[in-house]
This record gives structure tokens, C-alpha cells and sequence, in this order.
């Protein structure tokens, strides 16, 4: 497929006037949603307007790392449901290239993956990640990151670049910071992309089971003030666990890292993710996991995913 051209704005574009872009050439747009927790102050404006215009759009979080990754997924989405939601040919993405939270590069995977995981169970849209060759080399070099469409910034090619390890190829290119269209006043970032939509999600495969040693070495490398509850809490050891068999399997590890009972620990937020894979947090599963039980758990607080 020959590739077409995009933009990508934020605030910074003001109030893009999108029948202009259209007639200039342009194919799609990407607009940010939001940079952490914050709001992009456009999106009011651009979301609706990119499709009445009959352009492609899509919608980028400019991760922080620092937050935990199902929390920014779920504002991400929350933000999205403010302007009207997401249709299924919206493109989804992930803008990783700063590590607010001085992650290890194993934690970093790791956030990536269950944002992406987070944003694909609530839309059924594959997300793309968003970054640039140095923090590719640096952070991202995980092969199951690849299940993610990869938009690269890399303007000082002057052709389609090769895609960087762990990625087959790459979907977009951000060939340019300085470019400039009708319809905007200033600069704006030129995209090439060679889809109009994200790729289709194939049925899910079950999780794998995860280890009590590489549970121990993943936390071991969690960042200095990061605890098991937060690890926990932000869906990135659930999202491994497969049935009531696994739980009963990594019962000893989880004892050995917390001592909490499951009502502490559930009420940390894992809850949903327990009852997604049909295990009820109750007494009965307290006991699987040799954990005490002292009552009822509430349900998770926070934006719905």
C-alpha cells in the first residue's frame, strides 16, 4: 500500500481549520488527548472535527511513566468519552519516548504492554506505539511489543526507514517537526502512513503463566518507592494469571512479597482483573491462596474502563 500523509497536532496547532487540511492533501489526523493526566486543551476542538472533515483520526496519550499505566490508559479513554468516544476506525496510540518515572527498561515493557492491553479490552482497536530510535534502543527491545503497530519519528530520513528491532516494519513515519499546511498557522508535524485504520484484533490468547522466579526478578527491578501493591494495582502481574490453578501456584510468592489478606489486596484495584478471569474474590479464594479473609470487597474506584 503506498502510503499517505498525515499530521498530528495538539494544543499547539490552536483551532486547525480541518475542511483546509483536507483540500491540501491531507488523509488523516492525529490529534493528542491527552499528556499524562492532562487534558490536551484542542481536543474539544479537533476530535469532532477531523471526521466531519472525512479525514482518518486519530488519538495519542503522551505516556508518563511515572502514573501507573492502567490509570493513564483509563484517563486516556475517559478523556476520549468526553468528545464522544472512539469509533472503531479511530486510531489509538501510545506516545512513548520519555520515562517520567525512571523505570527499568523490564518495567517499561511492562508499562507499555498493559496500556496497550488496557485500551484494546475497552475498544477492540489495536493500539500503535509512538517513538523515536534512541528510546527504541534504549527501553523498548521486547519482542511482544510488536504485537503493536509502530509509528516512528525519524526525521532526518530522507526515505521510508527501516524499522528497528523488535518491529517487522513500521505503519507510520514522522518525517517531519516543521511542516506546514493550510489550515494551520505555524508548523505541524507531517506523517506518512501506509493504513488507514488499525489492524484488526485477532482473537485473544491466554496469558501466560508467569513464575515465581520471574515474578521475583521483575520485582526486584521495580524502581526505588514502587511496591508490590502498586505493581499489583496496576494490572501488570493479573494480566499473567490464567486461572484459580495459577493463583494456588503463586501463592507462596505473593505471601512472601506482601502479607497482605486478599481484602487488602484486592481492594488495591485488582478486583476486575480477578473476576475477568473468573476467579471470585472471596473467602473461598482466600483460602485457595492460604491468605486471610476479612470481609467483603469493595468495588474498584476510578474512570470505567
Amino acid at each position: 500500500m503506498q502510503p499517505v500523509e498525515w499530521i498530528d497536532v495538539s494544543t499547539w496547532q490552536g483551532y486547525p481549520n480541518y475542511l483546509q487540511i483536507k483540500a491540501d492533501g491531507i488523509s488523516g489526523v492525529i490529534t493528542r488527548v491527552n499528556e499524562g493526566t492532562i487534558r490536551d486543551g484542542s481536543l474539544a476542538w479537533n476530535w469532532p472535527r477531523i471526521s466531519a472533515a472525512s479525514l482518518s483520526r486519530g488519538g495519542y496519550d503522551f505516556a508518563y511513566t511515572a502514573n501507573p499505566a492502567t490509570s493513564e490508559a483509563n484517563d486516556f479513554l475517559g478523556d476520549l468519552r468526553t468528545v464522544g468516544g472512539w469509533a472503531s476506525t479511530d486510531v489509538l496510540v501510545l506516545d512513548i519516548e520519555a520515562n517520567s518515572g525512571n523505570l527499568s527498561a523490564k518495567a517499561l515493557q511492562q508499562w507499555v504492554l498493559v496500556w496497550c492491553e488496557t485500551v484494546m479490552a475497552a475498544t477492540g482497536i489495536r493500539p500503535w506505539v509512538y517513538s523515536d530510535l534512541s528510546f527504541i534502543s534504549t527501553y523498548l527491545q521486547n519482542k511482544s511489543l510488536a504485537a503493536y503497530p509502530l509509528w516512528l519519528a525519524e526525521p532526518s530520513a530522507t526515505s521510508w526507514p527501516a524499522a528497528p528491532s523488535p518491529w517487522p516494519s513500521i505503519i507510520a513515519w514522522q518525517r517531519s517537526f516543521v511542516g506546514s499546511v493550510h489550515g494551520i498557522n505555524g508548523s505541524v508535524d507531517i506523517d506518512a502512513v501506509v493504513a488507514p485504520a488499525p489492524a484488526p484484533v485477532p482473537k485473544p490468547v491466554p496469558p501466560a503463566i508467569i513464575d515465581d522466579d520471574m515474578l521475583i526478578a521483575f520485582v526486584a527491578e521495580l524502581p526505588d518507592g514502587k511496591s508490590l501493591a502498586t505493581f499489583l494495582s496496576d494490572g501488570m502481574f493479573f494480566r499473567h494469571v490464567e486461572n484459580q490453578q495459577a493463583l494456588a501456584d503463586l501463592a507462596a510468592t505473593v505471601k512472601d512479597f506482601n502479607g497482605a489478606s486478599l481484602t487488602t489486596w484486592a481492594n488495591g484495584a485488582p478486583v476486575a482483573d480477578l473476576d475477568a478471569f473468573g476467579v471470585p474474590a472471596d473467602a473461598a479464594t482466600a483460602a485457595l491462596l492460604g491468605l486471610p479473609w476479612e470481609g467483603q470487597v469493595e468495588p474498584p474506584t476510578g474512570n470505567p474502563v
